[in-house]
């Protein structure tokens, strides 16, 4: 409506209410309406005319095929060119949804796995002499080491060795 929200249409309200008063305000309402009323029985009027004129110098034709160009809608046609009975879409989206649910079901089970499964006990050592691995995409991987139990906290890190004592700036 003429790109006006809410909150303008609630100001304007407000300052009629304020400028005009709430006894005059409901007569004032119905002659706006009955102003707006008159312009679109003239605007219907002028259309009219115009369609008349349009069809007397025999632009009904160009018109139709303006109408149908405005209607054609090429994605609709394909759909119904490829799925008339719309089949297919339903059996995607079935297919969609059962390959959702099941790969919710195996990361939830993955999950319970990691969860309830203890990890194997290992030394501190051992996990740093691991070698690393080789990914699918060719990358080296070192893996992570885990904490040996769920309710366990992890183990603490190793201790670095001693900082070296900085060297005195004047001596070169």
């Amino acid at each position: 409506m003429l790109g006006m929200g809410a909150q303008e249409i609630a100001i304007i309200a407000i300052v009629l209410i304020i400028v005009v008063g709430p006894d005059d305000l409901p007569g004032m309402l119905r002659t706006v309406g009955r102003w707006i009323g008159s312009i679109q029985s003239l605007a219907r009027d002028f259309r009219r005319q115009i369609d008349t004129m349009a069809d007397e110098a025999g632009l009904a034709e160009e018109k139709k095929l303006f109408d149908q160009a405005r209607a054609f809608n090429p994605k609709k046609l394909a759909q119904e060119a490829l799925d008339p009975g719309g089949h297919i879409a339903k059996d995607l989206s079935e297919t969609q949804k059962a390959a959702d649910e099941v790969s919710l079901a195996l990361r939830t089970q993955d999950l319970k796995q990691k969860v309830l499964q203890p990890a194997p006990a290992e030394s501190p050592a051992n996990s740093s002499t691991k070698s690393p691995t080789k990914s699918s995409a060719g990358a080296l991987e070192t893996p992570a080491p885990m904490p040996t139990s769920v309710k366990e906290p992890a183990q603490a890190p190793a201790q670095q060795p001693p900082e070296k004592p900085a060297q005195q700036k004047g001596a070169s």
